[in-house]
């Protein structure tokens, strides 16, 4: 029969929930090779698996050591079989566990993301095409290829994810897998502009999905990076965009200091558009504390 999840797994026991990894583990280590193998493969696809998924990240597993070990999963509670035929749902707590030990996992993530590609259609469009195209530049990450994902990003899913569908909070996700170790740190991405366009985007996608804070944070990454190769082009971009979050978070001294900066570089370099949009912006600050004297000027100047 189906078992139920334990309920200390799942963290529905208040009283149980302070040790609920332990539990996690405890039930993980318990697990024999085989179990323990495909539960972790499983994490690679999804929380929830149909058939087809679970045979595609199957391993050397034949059909009946596959349905073994799923039955094992599934009398420990550790899965929940849903319907007939049944989708296997796993708990998140167990997943992220399962998925840190899944072993060779680039290796299951390109096999994933080859199938996909293999039932991907030349002449696919809409909805159903944008939601593979999803999956397939995830996968193209997890398997270890970055640039490519990105590339595949770039050509093929910012269009209709950002501009088409707006939907930036996707664009964030995808985006954010291209930094396995954080957004400041520079590999594993090979090419620096590529790099920087994939942050721009993810600022952007940040600030527009109404998260300032993390959008700053990806703008001040731009900014030192823009002024260790000493690109005034970028820094003063970059500035402009950082100011508009600072305003967004109250940070108006800083705000404020940075667009003055941003200005005198603007009126060093004459770039006469640049100085436009600095005096307009520092103008919103100036208004904002109160400087209406000085925003006036700012603003007649603009």
């Amino acid at each position: 029969g189906q078992g139920t999840i334990d309920p200390v797994i799942t963290g529905l026991d208040p009283q149980a929930r302070s040790g609920r990894m332990q539990v996690v583990q405890k039930a993980f280590e318990s697990l024999d090779r085989d179990s323990r193998g495909l539960l972790c493969r499983m994490t690679a696809i999804s929380s929830s698996l149909g058939s087809d998924q679970i045979k595609l990240v199957s391993g050397d597993l034949d059909d009946g050591r596959t349905q073994t070990a799923l039955d094992d999963l599934e009398a420990r509670g550790l899965i929940h079989g849903v319907g007939k035929p049944p989708r296997y749902v796993i708990h998140a707590s167990l997943r992220a566990y399962a998925y840190e030990r899944i072993g060779a996992g680039e290796a299951v993530h390109a096999k994933i993301r080859d199938h996909l590609q293999s039932k991907a259609s030349a002449d696919k469009r809409g909805a159903s095409a944008v939601t593979s195209l999803n999956a397939i530049v995830f996968h193209t990450a997890r398997a270890g290829e970055y640039d490519q994902a990105r590339k595949l990003f770039r050509d093929k899913l910012y269009k209709p994810l950002a501009l088409e569908r707006h939907d930036h909070d996707r664009c964030a996700d995808l985006l954010r897998v291209l930094f396995p170790y954080g957004e400041h740190i520079r590999r594993p991405l090979d090419a620096t502009s590529g790099r920087d366009w994939a942050l721009a985007k993810l600022a952007a996608a940040y600030s527009i999905g109404g998260q300032p804070r993390r959008a700053a944070r990806v703008y001040r990454h731009l900014l030192d990076e823009a002024e260790e190769t000493k690109s005034n082009d970028e820094m003063a971009i970059y500035l402009g965009l950082l100011a508009d979050e600072q305003i967004r978070l109250g940070r108006l001294s800083d705000a404020e200091a940075g667009l003055r900066r941003c200005l005198a570089m603007c009126r060093a370099r004459r770039d006469e558009i640049r100085e436009v949009a600095a005096r307009r912006r520092l103008g919103r600050v100036l208004t904002i504390t109160g400087k209406y004297q000085e925003a006036d000027r700012e603003f007649d100047a603009a």
